[in-house]
């Protein structure tokens, strides 16, 4: 899969991204370290992968304590969403698995998700650093 295909949905990104990977295997194989970035984009295509997903207003504080949160740290294997409620139904069109993601009592609010599965959506950055230091794959 793809970043866009993690967002959308839509399969045809993944089978994109798959033909390509085809293509250089046998480069990628040859000379590995050549093809770094391209083996970072394989690693988040096999996943497991993260979306996640900020809903708030783009200026509040709330919402930039959230942000900082989630670009504070190293992960690859991510993607992040900012959902709009004012736009929701463009948000819905583009991304079909945000349609029951909404502030929380009118907080900014971050969803957590791996492989489109969502935990409890959260508001205080404590709370969401406490998720976002579990491992892709891990529960908690």
């Amino acid at each position: 899969m793809t970043a866009r295909s993690h967002l959308t949905l839509d399969r045809q990104w993944g089978q994109k991204a798959d033909a390509l990977f085809n293509v250089f295997a046998g480069p990628i194989v040859m000379g590995p370290t050549s093809y770094a970035q391209m083996l970072s984009a394989f690693g988040f295509a096999i996943g497991p992968s993260k979306e996640i997903v900020i809903v708030g207003a783009t200026d509040g504080d709330r919402t930039s304590a959230l942000t900082k949160e989630i670009y504070s740290r190293f992960m690859p294997d991510k993607v992040v969403l900012f959902y709009l409620e004012s736009e929701a139904a463009v948000m819905e069109k583009i991304s079909p698995y945000t349609a029951d993601q909404r502030m929380v009592n009118g907080r900014a609010t971050v969803y957590v998700c791996e492989n489109h599965v969502c935990k409890l959506p959260v508001t205080d950055a404590s709370k969401l650093k406490e998720l976002l230091d579990v491992p892709s794959g891990g529960i908690k």
